[in-house]
């Protein structure tokens, strides 16, 4: 009887020993998807996309586009913006942090810029998903922001 309970607790032993470990939730599916938000200031206005992408395990690609429209005395002028945010690591299920030094494709010339914020993502009463995150923006050399935004990005 002594030599079955022995043997028993080494194979009960061994089969814990034995477990892989539980490979870790890939919260960044959560987020891929496109997302949009508009501001506007007097006559001037942005509309902005963010298009996620997850690449690895709880990391997201972010390519980040603004595009400006500026009136003045009559006349319009636009500009675009294009960062690719890239290897953004995810923190949980609803949240993401960014900071890095982004790409930047500002009107066809290439410039980087830091771009660092933590974003939270919620849903509205009728299950409409969005993103709230205040960006900050900072040029290389700068020892201040450039500009500091609050967005609220809804998926489409």
């Amino acid at each position: 009887m002594k030599k079955l309970l022995v043997l028993f607790l080494i194979v009960s032993v061994a089969a814990c020993t034995n477990k892989d470990d539980e490979p870790k939730p890939d919260y960044a599916t959560n987020f891929v998807g496109e997302y949009w938000t508009n501001t506007a200031d007097g006559a001037n206005s942005t509309a902005q996309t963010w298009v996620v992408t997850s690449t690895t395990e709880n990391t997201l690609n972010i390519v980040y586009t603004i595009d400006y429209t500026f009136k003045n005395q009559g006349k319009v002028f636009t500009s675009k913006d294009v960062y690719q945010l890239k290897d953004i690591q995810v923190l949980n299920p609803v949240s993401f942090k960014i900071d890095q030094d982004a790409e930047l494709n500002e009107d066809g010339t290439l410039k980087t810029r830091h771009v660092s914020g933590e974003a939270t993502k919620s849903k509205d009463g009728s299950g409409g998903e969005s993103i709230g995150i205040t960006l900050t923006f900072k040029d290389p050399g700068a020892t201040t922001t450039t500009s500091t935004d609050f967005l609220e990005f809804k998926k489409r």
